[in-house]
């Protein structure tokens, strides 16, 4: 393993969500988000998916990741007894030995609350956790962690791996009211359960922190429910990003930067048509018309990293926001990349019939191109079974892995060239791909052709 090599959530945790709804897994994930967010489907009368579905997407993805989070520490009756431990039975001689110390930590690892004690931007996090622990939490200061200030309160998980403490998984900002509620409950739980050991035990130490952590293990399903409840309430007003007239299609714009970042938010928040409506999000909604409350929205904008994202209805909306922004930003963004997300493709068969005019046929080979770069991109992140569940990105680091990635991507484009009938793919190009993982050289050998 490389000395650079810094283990984290992104590495670790997150290639496992595709490994799951691969396999045997998935039924039992399905059943865990029923039952984790079981409180907010009987409050909002609907289906988890169909609530979840009505937050922007940067906090719906948060709501699904602390519920997969979770997913992954439980343990059943049945062998195995958690998807993690098949996981690092399966997989773990193939990953980074910094990401198995990570992975088996996280194992055992629960959501905990803490205040964050003081920041130094681009450094440091420094946290108290304000449920039995004594000592401050140093954390090496990431993109996540940003938003945030001296004397939040804030839900998450903290690993201690060989004496160093790592964020992981998704960190949720609980406003003054939640966190009072919580402590409340968290007391009451604890207080209760401490009552059910005799009176010799009530006292143990050892006993009391047994205790402590069986609650904590079950409060993550009811801090992740009180925060979308709360995100909900901040957004009660949220005029709507779609159109009456086409409620379904979307459009996502990807900006990368390269100021730092307290700019660009200074930036977003001068701009008269943008709102923050949860003030310790990167989350900002643009307005068409403030004169029409039920206008849609111009576009949703939110940070992620060293990218700025927009959504939008309309795609002359959303190059409009993007040409404004790039204006406002000058050298200080790239090129902006603009896809439509309604893919809406049911299957090949329907591709093999080929449509009946010229315009459908550029309109379905743009449509399934749009499609295969979208798939493509999200595959080069995570595991693939043609590798043997293994990432692109990591296989390209050594000669070794670049050529199962070879004979891979060659395979892709026999399979294209093999069916002229299917529209749209025999004219697919992968070049884009053999040069992001660095191996078009092996492509223009010939060697896998």
């Amino acid at each position: 393993m490389s000395e650079e090599y810094v283990p984290g959530y992104e590495t670790a945790v997150l290639p496992i969500l595709e490994w799951v709804s691969s396999n045997e897994w998935s039924d039992a994930y399905q059943a865990h988000g029923d039952e984790f967010y079981g409180e907010l489907e009987k409050a909002f009368e609907a289906p988890v998916h169909d609530v979840l579905a009505q937050l922007p997407t940067p906090l719906m993805a948060r709501a699904a990741r602390c519920c997969f989070d979770d997913f992954l520490t439980v343990e059943y009756e049945s062998t195995p007894r958690n998807v993690l431990d098949q996981y690092l039975d399966e997989v773990g001689m193939d990953l980074e030995p910094a990401d198995v110390d990570f992975l088996i930590a996280f194992r055992n690892s629960v959501v905990r609350v803490y205040e964050v004690v003081g920041r130094t931007p681009y450094e440091s996090l420094v946290l108290r956790d304000l449920l039995g622990g004594t000592s401050p939490i140093r954390i090496d200061d990431e993109m996540a962690t940003a938003a945030l200030s001296a004397g939040d309160k804030i839900a998450t998980r903290v690993l201690t791996i060989n004496e160093k403490d790592y964020l992981a998984g998704s960190i949720l900002v609980l406003d003054y009211q939640t966190h009072e509620t919580f402590k409340d409950v968290f007391e009451s739980a604890f207080q209760s359960e401490v009552r059910s050991f005799g009176k010799h035990l009530q006292k143990n130490l050892w006993q009391r922190n047994l205790v402590r952590q069986r609650v904590l293990k079950d409060a993550a399903a009811a801090l992740s429910g009180m925060w979308i409840a709360t995100v909900f309430a901040a957004l009660e007003d949220m005029a709507p990003l779609a159109t009456e007239d086409d409620p379904e299609t979307l459009f996502e714009a990807t900006i990368p930067y390269t100021l730092h970042l307290e700019p660009i938010v200074e930036c977003l928040e001068a701009h008269p048509d943008l709102d923050r409506p949860i003030p310790k999000e990167f989350l900002w909604l643009w307005h068409a018309d403030r004169t029409d409350p039920e206008a849609s929205l111009k576009a949703m904008v939110w940070i992620w990293g060293l990218d700025i994202y927009m959504e939008s209805c309309d795609r002359g909306r959303i190059e409009d926001a993007v040409a404004t922004l790039k204006g406002l930003l000058g050298d200080s963004v790239g090129e902006a990349e603009i896809r439509e997300l309604d893919y809406d493709v049911d299957g090949w068969a329907d591709l093999e019939k080929g449509p009946s005019t010229e315009e459908e046929d550029a309109a379905l080979r743009e449509r399934l191109h749009l499609y295969l770069d979208h798939h493509f991109r999200s595959a080069l992140d995570n595991p693939v079974p043609e590798l043997n569940e293994r990432v692109p990105r990591e296989l390209a680091k050594t000669a070794k892995g670049r050529t199962p990635q070879s004979r891979w991507l060659s395979a892709m484009e026999a399979q294209f060239q093999a069916n002229p009938d299917q529209i749209g793919l025999v004219d697919y190009d992968l070049t884009w791909v053999w040069e992001e993982l660095g191996i078009e050289s092996l492509r223009q050998s010939g060697l896998f052709g």
